[in-house]
């Protein structure tokens, strides 16, 4: 049975990776990683694979501001973006905007 992401961040042991249940995704895989990013090692959260149940409904804007707000500390980092809807610069600035790596 998948942990919730919540159980996830909270459980915090090996493996540091895992699929997780979030509400309105078909698939979330994350992992807990450590990254250099401006200039120190910080703890992130990998997300890896992510694939809404219905896209263009802001699930995942909503699931990083929600990370973003609850574990400030806690680096986001989307490891890579398929999107059909826009291109790859229109993913990165988004991504950037909502404080993502």
């Amino acid at each position: 049975m998948l942990q919730t992401l919540e159980e996830f961040l909270m459980d915090m042991r090996w493996p540091s990776n895992a699929y997780v249940k979030e509400t309105g995704f078909k698939e979330l895989y994350v992992r807990i990683s450590h990254r250099f990013l401006e200039g120190a090692m910080r703890k992130a959260l990998d997300i890896a694979r992510v694939a809404a149940r219905q896209k263009g409904k802001g699930r995942f804007t909503a699931l990083v501001n929600r990370l973003r707000e609850k574990y400030p500390d806690l680096c986001l980092y989307v490891e890579c973006v398929e999107s059909k809807v826009c291109n790859n610069a229109d993913i990165k600035i988004r991504l950037q905007s909502l404080g993502t790596r």
